[in-house]
């Protein structure tokens, strides 16, 4: 993993750094440049058909999730790696998350240099998660892969400074608390 290359593919991400709301124009590009850095890995992401989700009766975006697949030995069992692409409307989200696209696409390279993980990794970038977690949410309602699923890690900002924290994380988990903790 080299942060050198993630804050390089952080900066192509972003453009010109316009803010990139769930929707919008700029999230659009955002969106196409995420899928071109998956192609050039040599991945086949794939962009979810765009679903209308909602916060609330006022609160609506067309979301479109992306994934893409590090095939493992155990094929049908999935690590997800996931991090958000959109922004808030009052700017860039370089910090939340476009660090944390960033750094799974910097993964996602480092993983084509290695052999076969045991379990395949769901490389999952979410749309609308600013808005409630739209995104999420649609990958929840709609993908065939969510059963398969064996643990989560999000990349999610929690301010702009300081270390590398895990804030969160459900019950059972000691095994990754404990390999998290030894890093």
């Amino acid at each position: 993993f080299s942060a050198a290359r993630a804050a390089v593919v952080l900066e192509d991400l972003l453009g010109d750094g316009a803010p990139h709301p769930c929707g919008s124009a700029a999230n659009h590009a955002v969106r196409d440049r995420l899928v071109a850095h998956l192609t050039g890995l040599g991945y086949a992401p794939r962009v979810a058909p765009r679903e209308t989700m909602c916060a609330s009766a006022s609160e609506c975006c067309d979301v479109e999730n992306i994934t893409a697949v590090v095939p493992g030995v155990q094929a049908d069992a999935y690590v997800a790696l996931v991090a958000h692409y959109d922004s808030v409307e009052e700017g860039p989200g370089a910090g939340d998350d476009g660090a944390g696209v960033a750094a799974v696409l910097e993964i996602a390279r480092a993983l084509t240099t290695r052999p076969k993980p045991q379990r395949s990794i769901l490389l999952l970038f979410t749309d609308g998660e600013e808005m409630g977690l739209l995104g999420a949410k649609a990958f929840v309602k709609r993908d065939p892969r969510l059963g398969q699923v064996v643990a989560v890690l999000n990349l999610e900002a929690r301010g702009t400074s300081g270390p590398s924290i895990m804030f969160e994380t459900t019950p059972g988990n000691d095994a990754l608390v404990a390999a998290f903790a030894g890093s």
